[in-house]
């Protein structure tokens, strides 16, 4: 399984899209050899691990999809996106238990995904319902 495949895996989960908003604290990852970057995906993170920075650039390196992430405890990051209701810039919710996606998914900031490469590489028990 390619190490992107890994990145889709952990972002089964996605946020209510809206607009970038102003520096909140959030910390980027700026792939230098990336000349024009394509996107820009906002990851808001209840992980702190040294190796989900490493994933982040190898995926904007690999994609030119610049990421820009925010770290937080699970409760913080939830009442941020409730504060910021629609024009939450959060693209992805990544979490290390599925209870505090629950948590997410029961305050309505979740949005189903359809996606084929995730429904073959993730087996079904693990999905949620609602995708």
């Amino acid at each position: 399984m390619k190490w992107y495949a890994s990145l889709a895996t952990a972002c089964v989960f996605l946020a209510a899209c809206g607009a970038p908003s102003g520096d909140s604290g959030e910390s980027e990852v700026a792939a230098e050899s990336v000349a024009e970057p394509t996107g820009l995906l906002n990851v808001y993170s209840a992980r702190h691990y040294d190796s989900d920075k490493e994933l982040y650039k190898r995926f904007e390196d690999e994609t030119g999809i610049r990421i820009r992430f925010r770290e937080s405890g699970a409760a913080e990051l939830l009442e941020a996106m409730k504060a910021e209701g629609d024009n939450s810039p959060a693209d992805v919710i990544i979490s290390s238990d599925a209870g505090t996606l629950y948590r997410f998914k029961d305050a309505g900031l979740m949005q189903p995904v359809e996606s084929e490469l995730l429904a073959t590489r993730i087996p079904e028990h693990f999905r949620d319902p609602d995708n």
